[in-house]
C-alpha cells in the first residue's frame, strides 16, 4: 500500500512488472499449446489466437518477449480466458487419449499413458488455479 500526497492510498495487490511477467506467461502457454495442437508455427497460429483476444499479433509478440511497459486489465482478462479455453481443450483432449489407450487394451504401465496423466493433472491443477 502506498500513500498519495492528498492523504488517500493507492491499493495494489500486484505491481505492474508482475502483471507483465504473468501476462507473458500465459500468452507463451495458449501459443505454445495451440502451434503444437496444430503441428504449425507459433508465428502461424498467432494471428488467429490474437484476432480471439481482439488485440494485433504483434501485441501479442512484444507481450511474450516482455517489451511492453503495461497491459490493460481488458486484455490481461482476454489472455487469462483464452488460457481457460486452451487448457480445457487440453483436458479434454487428454481425457481422450486416455481414454483410448485404455480401450484399446494397452498396458496401463505404458509411458506414454504415464505421460498423458500427468499433463492432465497439470492442466487440471492450472484450471483450478494452482
Amino acid at each position: 500500500m502506498s500513500t498519495l500526497a492528498d492523504g488517500h492510498f493507492d491499493l495494489r495487490e500486484k505491481n505492474e512488472v508482475s502483471d507483465i511477467a504473468e501476462a507473458a506467461a500465459m500468452v507463451m502457454r495458449i501459443e505454445d499449446f495451440e502451434a503444437r495442437f496444430l503441428g504449425k508455427r507459433i508465428e502461424e497460429v498467432r494471428p488467429s489466437i490474437a484476432a480471439r483476444v481482439r488485440t494485433g499479433s504483434e501485441t501479442l509478440k512484444n507481450i511474450r518477449s516482455q517489451r511492453r511497459k503495461a497491459i490493460p486489465a481488458w486484455l490481461k482478462d482476454a489472455i487469462r480466458k483464452e488460457l481457460i479455453r486452451i487448457l480445457q481443450r487440453e483436458a479434454n483432449a487428454l481425457e481422450n487419449e486416455i481414454k483410448l489407450h485404455t480401450q484399446t487394451g494397452s498396458s496401463h504401465r505404458s509411458d506414454d499413458l504415464a505421460k498423458a496423466q500427468a499433463q492432465l493433472d497439470a492442466a487440471r491443477k492450472i484450471l483450478r488455479g494452482g
